[in-house]
């Protein structure tokens, strides 16, 4: 299950919201996705900690789940990942994501959720 924590945030970098979804199993937090919402883009942080195949597998429903609530909420056509680990983003977006370039909090990729 992911709950969902959110703050606004009005700064010179970012302004918009933030939403932190703890992704968690029976037994403990399992990962942990930040997403960054504007006017232009959604861009998630994704983190799972002590992967396996079924943490992954539940990982991927509760990320999928969310961001399609708040694509229903805010109207995102595409996702925005910015991480360092590739593999991360190959597995989660099933090879579907494509660089579009750098951050300085890793590479940022896109998904497009039509």
């Amino acid at each position: 299950m992911a709950n969902p924590i959110r703050n606004l945030i009005d700064g010179q970098q970012f302004s918009g919201i933030l939403q932190i979804d703890i992704i968690e199993d029976k037994d403990s937090i399992i990962g942990v996705v930040r997403t960054e919402l504007n006017d232009e883009c959604m861009v998630v942080h994704p983190i799972l900690y002590s992967p396996t195949a079924a943490k992954f597998k539940l990982f991927h429903k509760e990320f999928f789940k969310s961001m399609y609530k708040l694509k229903e909420e805010f109207g995102y056509e595409a996702i925005h990942s910015c991480t360092w680990n590739k593999k991360m983003v190959k597995m989660l977006f099933n090879g579907k994501a494509y660089k579009i370039g750098e951050h300085t909090g890793g590479i940022l990729y896109e998904y497009d959720m039509r």
